[in-house]
């Protein structure tokens, strides 16, 4: 009875669930097999409806319902925000990417098409973290 249980019983260790890391992991195992059907069916959907669809409307989706059921709706409107306002300097790169890769080059193209996706954060940031109105979700 060197453990102070009674004798004969043995002690088992507190069991402890790290909530975060199950949850990350159910995010990944339904983004995967997501990923596995559109993969099966991209020859009929095509490049770019497949790549369409490989994307965000999947990826906003899985991360708003997990953040709706682990914290509630004011997170999953959090994390519409955070991706609305983060698709911004996306397509801000995108564009100067598309604009910049023939005239410009491979390096200066991606130097410029970052330049301007930090700026375009910065300023969604900058917006995202102002006051919003009383009554504003």
């Amino acid at each position: 009875m060197i453990d102070g249980s009674a004798a004969g019983e043995p002690t088992a260790a507190p069991s402890v669930i790290d909530v975060g890391r199950l949850l990350d992991a159910g995010r990944a195992s339904v983004y995967q097999r997501w990923l596995v059907a559109l993969t099966a069916l991209a020859p009929w959907l095509g490049a770019r409806l497949a790549g369409l669809l490989a994307t965000y409307p999947l990826f906003a989706a899985i991360l708003t319902a997990f953040g709706h059921r682990v914290q509630g709706a004011g997170a999953a409107l959090g994390v519409l925000r955070g991706l609305l306002f983060g698709l911004f300097s996306f397509a801000g790169f995108c564009l100067v990417l598309a604009l910049g890769l023939v005239p410009l080059g491979i390096a200066a193209a991606f130097a410029a098409a970052i330049a301007v996706a930090l700026l375009v954060q910065g300023l969604a940031l900058w917006r995202l973290r102002a006051p919003r109105p009383a009554g504003a979700p």
